[in-house]
């Protein structure tokens, strides 16, 4: 298997983060993974790299169309005639066909995975067992102990802790555990009002990549420093507002509900707005965060922050229109 460079490594860390989501097979059934139409996010990771590090494990009952400057879910069904699949045009009602890698659904293989990262920390395969039995199913697996200085440290990887948090300090609360490990998670930091049990520390992978190399490799003696509590500068981590990129997820510090953000255009603009909270900016014009969702773009852009939420009630309980065409969160 062919060494990973940083942006391969990056990348794949995105893809086993955001390979949670659900999605609806052709046959009903509700599977977790990647569908193929979004692979192009992962520009590192060309069909041969996808290949080595994920199975097809099913294929969508739906394609996004084209829809004017947006999508439409439409049903897809086999092409008797070829090995493709056909949907009807939601503009010209026509039939047309995909390739059924655009409809394939691949989930990235875990024990693969955890293996590469404990490769990258140096972990002995002996002190590998947790790797076959994840302590959360999908969530949570022990993948070893690393040393830190004299320190044999306990370490886990976390995938959608963000959405798992509950559960991942419960299992950290136990009494068969250690009181200090590393919980490297292959999402963003938690927020700083979040509390992590004991003596954890909860460290993004991402942030602990040497980006001074061509191949991959982690930073030991970064990890060891986040480990023991050195102060990096972080605009995020002491906002009472965090948006997980990965998962599309806004969590506010008064609001005990995480708002999972859908639309595309939806999650750039709370992205943008976050953004501008970390760096002290709380109010913004409507004209500012519309052009942070528009672009360039001329045509079929939003013109007012309502019509963006347009279909989404949730928005009400995280922004609010502070005053004439200047929007903020609600904290």
């Amino acid at each position: 298997m062919r060494a990973l460079s940083i942006h391969s490594l990056l990348d794949l860390i995105k893809l086993f983060e955001q390979s949670v989501q659900r999605v609806v097979c052709d046959d009903g059934q509700i599977l977790t993974g990647i569908p193929g139409w979004k692979l192009h996010q992962y520009e590192a990771l060309d069909s041969e790299r996808i290949s080595e590090w994920c199975d097809c494990i099913g294929y969508a009952g739906y394609y996004p169309a084209s829809y004017g400057n947006d999508h439409s879910d439409v049903d897809v069904f086999p092409d008797d005639e070829s090995d493709r699949y056909l949907y009807r045009c939601p503009e010209s009602f026509e039939f047309r066909s995909i390739e059924a890698a655009e409809i394939a659904i691949y989930h990235p293989r875990e024990e693969q995975f955890l293996n590469a990262m404990a490769d990258l920390l140096d972990i002995p395969l002996a002190l590998r067992s947790g790797i076959s039995q994840a302590d959360i199913q999908g969530t949570l697996w022990r993948i070893g102990k690393v040393r830190l200085g004299h320190t044999l440290t306990d370490v886990w990887v976390a995938r959608g802790l963000a959405l798992s948090v509950d559960a991942v300090f419960h299992r950290l609360q136990q009494t068969d555990l250690s009181d200090l490990g590393i919980i490297l998670t292959t999402g963003n930091s938690l927020p700083a009002i979040i509390t992590v049990p004991r003596h954890y520390r909860v460290i993004p992978i991402k942030e602990v990549i040497d980006s001074t190399q061509n191949v991959a490799r982690i930073d030991m003696e970064r990890l060891r420093l986040l480990m023991t509590g050195a102060n990096f500068t972080d605009e995020s981590s002491m906002s009472p507002v965090h948006f997980d990129e990965y998962t599309n997820t806004l969590t506010i510090s008064t609001n005990p509900t995480p708002w999972m953000i859908r639309g595309p255009k939806q999650a750039a603009a709370i992205k943008y707005m976050a953004e501008q909270a970390y760096k002290g900016r709380w109010e913004l014009s409507a004209a500012e965060i519309l052009k942070a969702v528009n672009g360039n773009k001329t045509h079929g852009i939003c013109r007012r922050i309502p019509s963006l939420f347009n279909g989404n009630d949730d928005w009400h309980g995280y922004i609010m229109n502070i005053r004439r065409g200047v929007w903020g969160f609600i904290t």
